[in-house]
């Protein structure tokens, strides 16, 4: 197999919006994904169009893999609390949504 691989970072997309003076470009602002679930599922969608917006766009550069970064908040505890594995629960459902695209 000859196929060479062309790999760009997936970060972007999940950019929605910032207030502060200084980013970290290089992980996905969890922080600003914070909110009760209702707000949490509206901003995933949104970030799930994006992506599927982006993939498409880099496929047709050349592109032919992704870096997704930041898996480690996919990640349950048994001494996490409640509220935080139903926030990893969610996550969850659109990584996988975000996996499958």
């Amino acid at each position: 197999m000859d196929e060479k691989l062309y790999i760009i970072d997936s970060l972007s997309p999940f950019f929605l919006k910032t207030s502060k003076s200084i980013v970290n470009w290089s992980k996905v602002p969890f922080d600003s994904l914070e909110g009760k679930r209702k707000t949490i599922n509206k901003k995933f969608k949104k970030i799930v169009d994006r992506i599927r917006s982006y993939f498409e766009n880099i496929s047709a550069l050349g592109y032919n893999a992704v870096s997704i970064d930041d898996l480690a908040h996919l990640t349950v505890f048994n001494f996490y609390s409640r509220t935080l594995k139903i926030k990893i629960a969610i996550y969850r459902k659109y990584y996988k949504k975000i996996f499958h695209i």
